[in-house]
């Protein structure tokens, strides 16, 4: 559903963002197989809410490279299923206890619950990519371990890096 020609980034991203909220919907009982119906609740809250930016994106470069729409949503999926899961511990670590207007995941489903929510996103992220292919799961891997790194070192005392 690429955007016809003159059409403004924002009017592509807003009614790409929409499908890609109608697709995410429809697919997320399939994308978290593992998780019984009841854990999905705190997966769609942890998600709701979101501009959708990264996944848009994902639609951005697979409209402009002549891609197929279809192949873009697992990836927006996967990529956005991480950044929510990022917020998720950043929420934790940080002490934050409102995310979007909402409770934080951790006020709602407890520290435990969420750090362990967070990792099964991470990781179904991720298994969905290498599902996709090996330069899928790679580049998904990479940009966890870039995040995660990222995110340790500014935890690093002054000093000790």
């Amino acid at each position: 559903m690429a955007s016809p020609p003159g059409t403004s980034f924002d009017g592509y991203w807003d009614a790409t963002r929409r499908q890609l909220d109608d697709e995410f919907g429809r697919v997320l009982p399939r994308f978290f197989d593992r998780l019984p119906a009841s854990g999905l609740p705190a997966i769609r809250a942890a998600m709701d809410g979101g501009k959708r930016l990264r996944g848009c994106l994902v639609c951005l470069m697979t409209d402009a490279l002549g891609g197929e729409r279809a192949a873009a949503f697992p990836r927006a999926m996967a990529v956005e299923c991480v950044h929510a899961a990022s917020l998720i511990h950043d929420d934790l670590v940080d002490g934050d206890t409102a995310r979007r207007d909402r409770p934080a995941t951790w006020t709602t489903e407890g520290q435990r619950r969420a750090v362990l929510l967070a990792d099964l996103m991470f990781a179904t992220a991720l298994q969905r990519m290498v599902e996709l292919g090996a330069h899928d799961g790679l580049a998904l891997a990479e940009a966890i371990a870039t995040m995660a790194a990222g995110a340790y070192h500014e935890l690093m005392p002054a000093g000790m890096t």
